[in-house]
Protein backbone atom coordinates (compact mmCIF):
# COMPACT_ATOMS: atom_id res chain seq x y z
CA UNK A 1 0.00 0.00 0.00
CA UNK A 2 2.80 2.42 0.88
CA UNK A 3 4.55 1.76 -2.46
CA UNK A 4 1.27 2.47 -4.30
CA UNK A 5 0.89 5.84 -2.52
CA UNK A 6 4.43 6.84 -3.51
CA UNK A 7 3.70 5.99 -7.16
CA UNK A 8 0.44 7.96 -7.12
CA UNK A 9 2.20 10.88 -5.43
CA UNK A 10 4.96 10.82 -8.06
CA UNK A 11 2.42 10.80 -10.93
CA UNK A 12 0.43 13.68 -9.37
CA UNK A 13 3.59 15.70 -8.82
CA UNK A 14 4.64 15.05 -12.43
CA UNK A 15 1.23 16.16 -13.69
CA UNK A 16 1.30 19.32 -11.57
CA UNK A 17 4.77 20.32 -12.74
CA UNK A 18 3.95 19.52 -16.38
CA UNK A 19 0.48 21.04 -16.54
CA UNK A 20 1.72 23.43 -19.22
CA UNK A 21 3.95 20.93 -21.03
CA UNK A 22 3.38 20.25 -24.70
CA UNK A 23 1.65 16.95 -23.89
CA UNK A 24 -1.25 19.10 -22.63
CA UNK A 25 -1.17 21.53 -25.58
CA UNK A 26 0.76 24.73 -26.27
CA UNK A 27 1.83 26.85 -23.34
CA UNK A 28 -0.41 29.81 -22.62
CA UNK A 29 1.73 32.93 -22.39
CA UNK A 30 -1.07 35.36 -21.52
CA UNK A 31 -4.84 35.44 -21.39
CA UNK A 32 -7.01 38.57 -21.69
CA UNK A 33 -10.70 39.29 -21.03
CA UNK A 34 -12.51 42.03 -22.96
CA UNK A 35 -13.73 44.73 -20.57
CA UNK A 36 -14.71 47.59 -22.88
CA UNK A 37 -15.71 48.09 -26.52
CA UNK A 38 -16.25 51.52 -28.03
CA UNK A 39 -15.89 53.07 -24.58
CA UNK A 40 -18.75 50.93 -23.22
CA UNK A 41 -18.41 48.22 -20.56
CA UNK A 42 -19.65 44.70 -21.24
CA UNK A 43 -22.22 43.44 -21.80
CA UNK A 44 -22.88 45.96 -24.61
CA UNK A 45 -26.15 46.10 -26.58
CA UNK A 46 -26.34 47.09 -30.23
CA UNK A 47 -29.51 47.91 -32.15
CA UNK A 48 -29.91 46.19 -35.51
CA UNK A 49 -33.48 46.98 -36.54
CA UNK A 50 -36.95 47.86 -35.25
CA UNK A 51 -39.83 45.50 -36.07
CA UNK A 52 -43.38 46.59 -35.16
CA UNK A 53 -41.96 49.14 -32.76
CA UNK A 54 -39.79 46.55 -30.95
CA UNK A 55 -36.00 47.03 -31.10
CA UNK A 56 -34.04 43.94 -32.17
CA UNK A 57 -30.29 43.69 -31.95
CA UNK A 58 -27.52 41.79 -30.28
CA UNK A 59 -25.52 41.83 -27.10
CA UNK A 60 -21.76 41.42 -26.95
CA UNK A 61 -21.43 39.41 -23.76
CA UNK A 62 -17.71 38.81 -23.62
CA UNK A 63 -14.48 37.89 -25.34
CA UNK A 64 -11.30 36.05 -24.38
CA UNK A 65 -7.95 36.36 -26.14
CA UNK A 66 -5.26 33.75 -25.44
CA UNK A 67 -1.63 34.10 -26.58
CA UNK A 68 0.33 30.85 -26.79
CA UNK A 69 4.10 30.23 -26.60
CA UNK A 70 4.16 28.96 -30.21
CA UNK A 71 3.08 32.46 -31.38
CA UNK A 72 -0.45 31.34 -32.14
CA UNK A 73 -3.54 32.96 -30.63
CA UNK A 74 -7.14 32.00 -30.16
CA UNK A 75 -10.02 34.33 -29.51
CA UNK A 76 -13.61 33.61 -28.54
CA UNK A 77 -16.50 36.11 -28.65
CA UNK A 78 -19.93 35.49 -27.06
CA UNK A 79 -23.01 37.23 -28.51
CA UNK A 80 -26.76 36.85 -28.11
CA UNK A 81 -29.71 38.16 -30.10
CA UNK A 82 -31.81 40.69 -28.17
CA UNK A 83 -35.36 41.98 -28.15
CA UNK A 84 -35.89 45.22 -26.20
CA UNK A 85 -32.22 44.90 -25.16
CA UNK A 86 -32.96 41.58 -23.40
CA UNK A 87 -31.02 38.49 -24.60
CA UNK A 88 -33.16 35.81 -26.24
CA UNK A 89 -32.10 32.30 -27.13
CA UNK A 90 -28.66 30.92 -26.42
CA UNK A 91 -25.37 32.69 -26.81
CA UNK A 92 -23.31 32.11 -29.93
CA UNK A 93 -19.56 31.68 -29.73
CA UNK A 94 -17.34 32.83 -32.59
CA UNK A 95 -13.78 31.51 -32.60
CA UNK A 96 -10.82 32.99 -34.43
CA UNK A 97 -7.33 31.50 -34.52
CA UNK A 98 -4.14 32.79 -36.09
CA UNK A 99 -0.62 33.96 -35.32
CA UNK A 100 0.78 36.90 -33.39
CA UNK A 101 3.97 38.88 -33.14
CA UNK A 102 5.15 41.08 -30.31
CA UNK A 103 7.53 43.96 -30.77
CA UNK A 104 8.15 46.20 -27.80
CA UNK A 105 4.76 47.03 -26.31
CA UNK A 106 2.85 46.22 -29.55
CA UNK A 107 1.05 42.90 -30.09
CA UNK A 108 -0.15 42.24 -33.65
CA UNK A 109 -2.61 39.45 -34.41
CA UNK A 110 -2.99 38.05 -37.93
CA UNK A 111 -5.59 35.57 -39.11
CA UNK A 112 -7.00 34.30 -42.39
CA UNK A 113 -10.42 35.73 -43.25
CA UNK A 114 -10.77 33.50 -46.30
CA UNK A 115 -10.00 36.50 -48.50
CA UNK A 116 -6.83 37.35 -50.35
CA UNK A 117 -5.23 39.30 -47.50
CA UNK A 118 -5.18 38.21 -43.84
CA UNK A 119 -6.79 40.54 -41.34
CA UNK A 120 -4.59 42.09 -38.66
CA UNK A 121 -5.30 43.78 -35.33
CA UNK A 122 -2.75 45.67 -33.25
CA UNK A 123 -2.81 46.35 -29.53
CA UNK A 124 -0.65 48.40 -27.17
CA UNK A 125 0.17 47.20 -23.69
CA UNK A 126 -1.25 49.41 -20.94
CA UNK A 127 1.15 51.03 -18.49
CA UNK A 128 1.84 48.70 -15.60
CA UNK A 129 1.03 45.60 -17.68
CA UNK A 130 -2.64 45.47 -16.63
CA UNK A 131 -3.96 44.78 -20.13
CA UNK A 132 -3.98 45.87 -23.76
CA UNK A 133 -5.85 48.40 -25.93
CA UNK A 134 -6.39 48.43 -29.66
CA UNK A 135 -8.94 48.65 -32.41
CA UNK A 136 -10.83 45.65 -33.78
CA UNK A 137 -13.17 45.14 -36.67
CA UNK A 138 -15.58 42.53 -35.34
CA UNK A 139 -17.84 40.61 -37.70
CA UNK A 140 -20.89 39.72 -35.62
CA UNK A 141 -22.58 37.62 -38.29
CA UNK A 142 -25.38 37.99 -39.13
CA UNK A 143 -25.65 41.13 -37.02
CA UNK A 144 -23.13 43.79 -37.93
CA UNK A 145 -19.55 44.82 -38.48
CA UNK A 146 -18.12 47.05 -35.77
CA UNK A 147 -14.82 48.85 -35.85
CA UNK A 148 -14.26 49.86 -32.26
CA UNK A 149 -11.54 50.66 -29.79
CA UNK A 150 -11.27 47.84 -27.26
CA UNK A 151 -9.68 47.29 -23.87
CA UNK A 152 -8.73 43.87 -22.49
CA UNK A 153 -7.55 43.22 -18.96
CA UNK A 154 -4.97 40.56 -18.30
CA UNK A 155 -6.50 37.49 -16.70
CA UNK A 156 -3.44 35.30 -16.35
Amino acid sequence: MRRYRCQVGFVLSLLLTCSSCTIFGPDVVESFELTEIGGRPLPANYLRTVIDGVPHGFQLEGSRLVLQADHRFRREVWTSSTRNSVPIGSARVARIEGTYTEEGSTITLSYDTGGTVPDTWSYQRLAGGSGIQGEENNYFYPHAVLVSPVTYRISR
